[in-house]
């Protein structure tokens, strides 16, 4: 055989391999944009020429468009102008989902969802602080007109909203994405059924998808808020094929919770830390299933009956996916004041007021740190800066009672209880990973000298 012809030979193996690869890269691109630009019109309100975000975080030379049809309420992609096309529809009060893959129904068009509007709870506002103010300012770069890096920051000093930031184009009535921050939400609802007697959170969790006998039986509800369940869950984003972008936007998106409870053991239940985007989904999925027997419509108005309409977050908005599960890693919005409310129920022990939202029990249950994560610095879904066995906290320059829920592209809700403080970032970031330490440290220096 000619040397040109073996050469040929590798080239084609390679360019099959090349694409069996990337095999699931159309339909989650096609997802990632319908979606994202579906909510960026529709949930945010912003123009579809000014959602930079929409492009993929990955070099793909192939255009992946977006079709709205502001009747429907609707966004179609299509990989290259010509395949894997996805379609994104938005339903009020739910914001949007994706459509299956394979074009099944969804359940969500039966049901008739229209969140109550919570009371109107009115927000102190403290007297502006020049220090304060110039603290906040930092969190800007004046000079980047890309559409990327910081939308709002907020701050909530003794309850009160003592300084407020947006870049153009964004204002405080714009719902914008908390990305995994929405675990934190997740934690809480379970928090909810929790207290209600609804949930022992020290009993295995009965899914159908682990019959008698098999060892994902011994995962508890406890083990999976700590990210200790030891299924096998790939949660990178730069690869197509990982678990949590094709669970997102790829194959597995109708049913994420169910997804992610069919992934196998990788370690004991209880043994071993790893983060995962499909453990939260699981929780949903298993709250919609077996807490509220599949009752989708009770399932649906619970957390703005009992998280959002109390804590006064009349913004939230939390997506489901195709099968009615809300996507509880990642697909919550809210304004960034409405974000500050969920951290300040967390700094005053789960209360609003006189109101007793979530007991001040759950609330040290989630503050308290995961066995299994040798660093010390996860609870049950959120992050923390407690001061670990060995090594530097996280965050090293702030205090230890610090914690925080935290999502992808730079989202923040920083609570600092010895400053009595909330702190609220939200961003689109695709670059070096921005400095929340410092503009946290900034925040507190110019509350400490206002007194």
């Amino acid at each position: 055989m000619s040397k040109s012809r073996i050469a040929l030979g590798l080239v084609a193996l390679l360019l099959a391999s090349l694409v069996f690869w990337q095999r699931h890269l159309p339909i989650s691109g096609s997802g990632w944009v319908a979606k994202r630009l579906c909510s960026a019109v529709f949930v945010s309100g912003r123009a579809p020429e000014d959602a930079v975000e929409v492009s993929l975080p990955l070099p793909v030379p192939i255009p992946i468009p977006g079709e709205i049809d502001r009747e429907a309420e609707s966004v179609t992609a299509w990989f290259g102008h010509l395949v894997a096309p996805s379609t994104a529809r938005h339903r009020p009060g739910l914001g949007c989902t994706l459509d299956d893959p394979d074009g099944a129904p969804s359940p969500l068009d039966d049901v008739a969802f229209v969140p109550r509007p919570p009371p109107l709870r009115p927000l102190r506002v403290l007297d502006p602080s020049p220090a304060l103010e110039d603290a906040v300012a930092t969190a800007f770069d004046p000079e980047d007109a890309s559409g990327y890096g910081t939308r709002a920051v907020v701050v909530f000093h003794r309850g009160a909203l003592a300084a407020e930031a947006y870049a153009e184009g964004f204002d405080h009535r714009t719902r914008l994405p908390g990305w995994s921050m929405t675990k934190s939400v997740t934690s809480a609802m379970v928090g909810l059924l929790a207290d209600r007697g609804r949930i022992d959170v020290d009993a295995p969790v009965p899914l159908e998808e682990w019959p008698p006998g098999d060892p994902r039986q011994a995962i508890t509800w406890d083990v999976l808020l700590r990210m200790s369940s030891g299924l096998g869950f790939d949660e990178r984003y730069d690869l197509p094929t990982s678990d949590a972008i094709q669970m997102l936007f790829g194959s597995g998106r109708a049913n994420r919770g169910r997804y992610a409870a069919t992934r196998g053991l990788s370690h004991p239940p209880d043994t071993f830390w790893s983060y995962s985007s499909g453990t939260s989904n699981l929780l949903q999925y298993a709250m919609l299933g077996i807490v509220f027997d599949g009752d989708l419509a009770a399932y649906l108005r619970f957390p703005h009956e009992a998280l959002f309409g109390p804590a006064g977050m009349a913004s939230a908005v939390l997506e489901p996916d195709a099968s009615g599960a809300f996507v509880g890693s990642s697909h919550m919005f809210a304004t960034a004041r409405d974000w500050a409310r969920f951290g300040q129920l967390y700094l005053d022990d789960g209360r609003v007021g006189t109101r007793t939202v979530l007991s001040p029990g759950w609330v040290e249950y989630t503050r308290t740190p995961t066995p299994t994560n040798e660093e010390g610095i996860y609870g049950a879904h959120w992050w923390l800066n407690v001061d670990p066995a060995e090594g530097e906290r996280r965050w090293p320059d702030l205090d230890p009672d610090v914690f925080a829920a935290t999502g992808f592209e730079g989202q923040y809700v920083m609570v600092v209880p010895r400053h009595d403080l909330v702190v609220v970032r939200l961003a689109v970031d695709r670059g070096p990973e921005f400095d929340i330490e410092g503009l946290v440290a900034r925040i507190v220096e110019a509350v400490s000298a206002r007194g």
